[in-house]
């Protein structure tokens, strides 16, 4: 009659996305830090039309990137940083 669910599985969630107000209010930075962090590749959000959508993941990496420019880390350290945990998480996955 009813079917059970099989262990380990989840239903897919919709992925929740952030415009850049709602990034640059979380993360504590302006619209035109996004824009050229955008422009220079640091974090590449989703295009549509004109506006710039990023996901819970991005979120949490600009939040992270804009505490440690706080810090005084230079971009470039930065981007080291998070190429290193990239290939971390690549490796782990």
């Amino acid at each position: 009659m009813f079917k059970a669910r099989k262990p380990g599985r989840c239903p897919p969630r919709k992925r929740r996305a952030y415009n850049s107000s709602e990034v640059a209010r979380i993360c504590g930075v302006s619209l035109r830090q996004l824009q050229w962090w955008d422009e220079r590749n640091v974090v590449s959000p989703r295009q549509d039309g004109h506006k710039r959508i990023y996901l819970r993941e991005e979120v949490v990496e600009i939040s992270v990137i804009a505490e440690l420019r706080r810090k005084g880390f230079s971009l470039q350290k930065i981007r080291r940083v998070l190429r290193f945990l990239q290939k971390k998480t690549w490796a782990s996955a």
